[in-house]
């Protein structure tokens, strides 16, 4: 019963900082320097976790994950030729995450 109660606890917490910027929201004024700095950290986070996924793909068998039959490279440069010519940040994540199943597909055969 102890863990219960950690467990509700813990989702209490949880709730409380993730709604906090929610519900304060109206109140609080950001600079637009602030704002599109803030606008930046979704495609930040996106290209961390894919450059760790690209660089360890495969890297016992090859040594590093950098090599050609690596799909998560194709889909990162599909990603990164998207995002250049298109300013829509979802239909480039889409795009390059089709790039990246075809070619995964594609290796797998």
């Amino acid at each position: 019963m102890k863990n219960f109660h950690v467990i509700l606890l813990m989702g209490f917490c949880v709730l409380v900082v993730r709604s906090a910027p929610f519900v304060f929201s109206r109140k609080l004024r950001l600079s637009d320097r602030t704002r599109s700095a803030l606008e930046l950290v979704p495609p930040a986070v996106i290209a961390v976790i894919l450059a760790s996924a690209i660089a360890t793909n495969g890297a016992a068998a090859a040594g590093t994950g950098l090599h050609l039959r690596n799909p998560y490279l194709y889909g990162m440069f599909a990603t990164l030729v998207a995002s250049l010519l298109r300013s829509n940040f979802l239909s480039s994540i889409a795009i390059g995450s089709a790039v990246f199943t075809a070619a995964r597909l594609a290796f797998i055969a």
